[in-house]
């Protein structure tokens, strides 16, 4: 399991001991090629599966360049209709000929070595955080749950209704580590917490999280950059790190960003 350091965005890589793998989000189209790169040091030169949580920019610009580019990739699942306007023209005319599937709770599906259950949502609404696809990806005896950008919200209602389906041992932290309620943090319960996070004007992570977090193993991509981890029967290792992925140029666009984020509030 790949967590790609896009900065403040997700980007996940998963791949089976054969070699198939699947992606979870890219970040923004400015973060493709660090995604590529990653894919290019896995080895992996196509993808069984393409996974888009939601339609916030940090999440599918990444997808959508790849998929414009002509990146091979078996299918992608996202949590909207075809055509949906939250999904960007870009993004329905990069899939070209890409089989495009909308799922929703109690969904399911292998892929290789990996079966995805999807826990939410039951119904779209207008709030695209809230509506995000979370995922439970089950690898041997592992489980990652991967909540893209839900709010308390949702992880009061998921912690009330999915319960014991939201166990795992690898927590990707929603909203790149924003609020975690105790009961939503109760029920997963996991052993590792991911953060995937960069420069924001929104002070993320939240300290209150990573207080909670304290005591179980995790990673921070703005402090530890790209991180593989390996997830065998003798259980979960960091297999290596790489180099903090920002250039100068990406941290300047970054702030940039900010910038015009602060004035637009």
């Amino acid at each position: 399991l790949v967590v790609v350091d896009v900065g403040y965005g997700l980007s996940v890589l998963v791949q089976d001991p054969s070699g198939t793998a699947l992606l979870v989000d890219g970040g923004y189209d400015e973060e493709a090629p660090v995604v590529r790169e990653a894919l290019t040091q896995a080895g992996v030169d196509s993808l069984a599966l393409m996974v888009a949580s939601h339609g916030h920019g940090d999440h599918l610009e990444g997808l959508t360049r790849l998929l414009r580019e002509g990146f091979p990739v078996g299918r992608v699942i996202g949590n909207v209709p075809p055509g949906h306007g939250s999904f960007d023209s870009l993004f329905w005319r990069g899939l070209g000929g890409v089989p495009y599937r909308q799922v929703g709770a109690g969904d399911s599906m292998t892929v290789g070595g990996m079966t995805l259950h999807v826990l939410h949502p039951d119904t779209l609404t207008g709030d695209l955080n809230e509506s995000s696809m979370v995922v439970r990806l089950t690898m041997g005896s592992h489980r990652v749950l991967l909540p893209g950008d839900i709010g308390v919200d949702t992880q009061e209602l998921l912690a009330r209704t999915r319960n014991d389906a939201l166990r795992a041992d690898i927590l990707v932290a929603p909203h790149h580590g924003d609020l975690i309620t105790a009961r939503f943090w109760k029920c997963v319960d996991p052993a590792w917490v991911l953060v995937p996070v960069g420069p924001n004007p929104w002070e993320l992570p939240d300290t209150t999280s990573l207080r909670v977090a304290a005591g179980r193993r995790l990673i921070d991509t703005r402090c530890d950059g790209t991180v593989v981890l390996s997830l065998g029967e003798e259980g979960i290792a960091v297999a290596c790190r790489s180099p903090h992925s920002f250039t100068e140029r990406r941290e300047a666009e970054m702030a940039a960003r900010i910038r015009r984020w602060r004035r637009a509030q």
